[in-house]
């Protein structure tokens, strides 16, 4: 799971940015993330978008 991400609608798609999340198996240890997220609801594709510069929660 992911969670203190920030999130965001730009041009119809839905960015999902930094947070916290496990990696690995779940349950693991919770690490900060540096990802970005693109969800487009129109296709229902989810694709990676930049890495942000340095890791953020609530953004």
């Amino acid at each position: 799971p992911r969670r203190y991400n920030g999130i965001a609608e730009l041009d119809g798609r839905i960015w999902i940015v930094g947070g916290e999340g496990e990696l690995g198996e779940r349950g693991g240890e919770p690490t900060t993330l540096d990802v970005v997220d693109i969800y487009d609801p129109a296709t229902d594709t989810w694709t990676p978008g930049p890495t942000l510069n340095q890791v953020r929660t609530d953004p």
